[in-house]
């Protein structure tokens, strides 16, 4: 990846499915890591394989995949996702977090607090100068004014004054994280509103328990021993339903606060 990256004078690097080999293989840089609780990986796994992801996506590899899961009921479907998922889960687990130089920050905080924690990883990065201005807290907390009071629909970024810093400015950052929330891409529906058939099917974190059973889980703590305690998802995830979607108590850990 060293090579690649050398070879195309990339400045920016997108890896999905990234293992600790990749960063590993890569120059002095920042970044940040994305983690998602195992359990929902493996059910937005089994309905994207089986339904929402085109052929293209997914590969000829994957393909059998797909028959199969067609093939099978739900529950033995999930039993049939959780060896599929198997690989990656590994590559998650051996994931190192103790790496000064990236961020590493849970799907669930992200899916609760966008524009909070899209601001704290663009200070990290360095793409927004944070001594001129605690982004953090004051922007995210303007935009929820905002956004309560006008109701906006933001079109090619937000314009607050005084804000033009080098890298992308904090309001458009935030204008293009509220251009891609969930409701948009979900075609109107809201967070935890279910459409089987769609890439965004619900938004939902902690949506695992409505499909994984005690077979399911010990099949998965069978494969990971201890992965779930290791990664920080032994309790129940936050219910994002009664929480504010722009509120910008983002909170410390090891997962949100580097």
């Amino acid at each position: 990846m060293r090579d690649f990256v050398r070879q195309e004078r990339l400045q920016v690097l997108l890896v999905e499915n990234a293992s600790i080999e990749h960063a590993e293989t890569l120059d002095d840089f920042l970044g940040f890591h994305i983690i998602r609780d195992p359990r929902d990986i493996i059910v937005s796994g089994y309905f994207s394989h089986k339904k929402s992801h085109t052929e293209e996506s997914i590969g000829q590899n994957w393909l059998h995949h797909r028959e199969r899961l067609n093939m099978l009921s739900k529950e033995l479907g999930l039993v049939e996702e959780i060896e599929f998922a198997r690989p990656r889960l590994l590559e998650l687990d051996s994931w190192d977090f103790t790496r000064p130089n990236i961020m590493e920050v849970k799907f669930e905080d992200l899916t609760f607090r966008p524009y909070c924690l899209f601001l704290k990883i663009f200070e990290f990065l360095n793409l927004i100068r944070a001594d001129e201005l605690r982004l953090s807290d004051r922007l995210a907390q303007d935009f929820k004014a905002l956004y309560n009071r006008s109701r906006l629909r933001v079109r090619g970024g937000l314009r607050l004054p005084g804000l033009r810093v080098p890298g992308i400015s904090a309001e458009r950052l935030l204008g293009v994280v509220h251009r891609n929330r969930f409701e948009v891409k979900a075609s109107g529906r809201r967070l935890g509103d279910e459409d089987p058939g769609h890439h965004y099917r619900k938004g939902q974190p902690g949506d695992w328990e409505n499909h994984l059973t005690p077979q399911h889980l010990q099949q998965l703590e069978s494969n990971h021993p201890g992965m779930l305690q290791r990664l920080g998802y032994a309790r129940k995830p936050i219910d994002i339903s009664k929480g504010d979607p722009l509120g910008c108590s983002c909170g410390e850990g090891p997962f949100s606060s580097r």
